[in-house]
């Protein structure tokens, strides 16, 4: 088993439902600065029409992703041919999955709405935008997704099938799958 170090990081907080905006925490290295939204740090290295495609969902895992790999100075992108991608998510992009099931399928909805919806969308735009080319992963286990995801990077890397990985978990709430927490006035869980 090879030795493993986190060597970037970020955090990415999606804003409350009926709000487009996500923020993201640059890493360590960036530790006096503020939140950024995700938007306004994806506006240089990704084209505004893949920026108006991505799901909220999407936004903020990609923002977080960038940074946290911006924060490991992993820019090279000959490094980031053998990186790994792992994501862990509960719900995934529960706001369209909702949406879908609340207004059906009909004229008007989005053409990007439903492969928004598929649980790997975010790892699949962050293989356009920063050149991972690695093997990606996405896991779905209710609340053990995250540690699965970082368990899954960590073994990947240690048995040597990768050099580096980039690991993470991200979810976003639906008002109409909690409804009772926001009746309540309460986040959601």
């Amino acid at each position: 088993m090879r030795p493993v170090a986190i060597t970037g990081c970020a955090l990415g907080l999606p804003a409350r439902p009926g709000d487009p905006a996500s923020l993201v925490f640059p890493g360590a290295g960036d530790a006096h600065q503020g939140p950024v939204p995700a938007d306004t740090l994806l506006r240089d290295g990704v084209p505004a029409r893949t920026r108006r495609r991505l799901s909220r969902s999407s936004l903020m895992v990609l923002g977080s992703a960038m940074a946290a790999l911006e924060d490991a100075g992993a820019l090279d992108p000959d490094l980031r041919l053998g990186l790994a991608s792992v994501l862990g998510t509960s719900y995934g992009e529960i706001s369209g999955s909702c949406r879908m099931f609340e207004d059906g399928l009909g004229p008007g909805m989005s053409p990007t709405l439903f492969h928004n919806s598929v649980h790997n969308a975010p790892l699949g735009y962050l293989a356009i935008v920063s050149g991972i080319r690695g093997p990606s992963l996405t896991l779905s286990d209710s609340t053990l997704s995250g540690e699965e995801a970082l368990a899954e990077a960590l073994a990947m890397i240690g048995d040597g099938t990768v050099k580096g990985a980039i690991a993470g978990s991200g979810d976003e709430s639906c008002p109409s799958f909690f409804s009772p927490c926001w009746r309540e006035g309460e986040d959601a869980p």
